[in-house]
């Protein structure tokens, strides 16, 4: 998880601020490059994670098991070049084992909100007991929808670059919770709970 706030630029100090006052992207204002690798079998992803803090085209690179990864074949890389090629990623991964898909992904610097409706009032606080749970090495930051007059609507802050609204639908279910709407947007700024 460390190496994670390092990859997104978190200083120390960071910590001490809420989650949505903490930065969300490098703090140099650089584009954040994710790659990600699918292989053949659990081991060779295992294996993988060995060359977490290895040089890829001049960058350290991170290497983490994917915790949405049911079978636990996919690592996500990060801390990689911009522009880096798919295929320099794979050849990288590949002395691990079966390398079935690499692919890199350029998320920009801008935070993610989401916005999440439940059947009830009841499990819309259920779900706030999941206020600072941790994504991807993003401290979440969630709060009852000012405009949500039954308190069903939830509004979450610093989500990572990139998530989408299924990443998000699939963290409340794998907490017990089955939201009936979800959404997911890239805030046109710094966004505060």
């Amino acid at each position: 998880m460390q190496q994670m706030q390092q990859m997104h630029g978190k200083r120390p100090m960071d910590a001490q601020l809420p989650a949505a006052k903490r930065p969300r992207a490098a703090v140099d204002g650089s584009k954040l490059v994710f790659g990600e690798v699918r292989f053949a079998d659990t081991s060779a992803a295992l294996q993988a994670l060995q060359l977490d803090g290895s040089v890829l085209e001049s960058h350290t690179s991170s290497a983490a098991l994917d915790e949405r990864s049911e079978d636990q074949t996919k690592v996500v890389v990060g801390g990689l070049a911009c522009g880096m090629d798919w295929n320099l990623l794979k050849a990288h991964f590949a002395e691990c084992g079966m390398v079935k898909f690499a692919g890199v992904k350029n998320v920009g610097t801008l935070p993610v909100t989401g916005e999440v409706r439940f059947g009830t009032g009841q499990q819309a606080q259920a779900a706030l007991a999941l206020n600072g749970a941790v994504i991807e090495g993003h401290e979440v930051a969630m709060k009852v929808h000012a405009g949500s007059k039954d308190g069903t609507k939830l509004q979450l802050f610093n989500l990572p670059p990139g998530f989408e609204w299924q990443e998000l639908k699939d963290f409340f279910t794998k907490n017990g919770l089955t939201p009936v709407f979800v959404d997911t947007k890239v805030a046109p700024g710094d966004v505060t709970a």
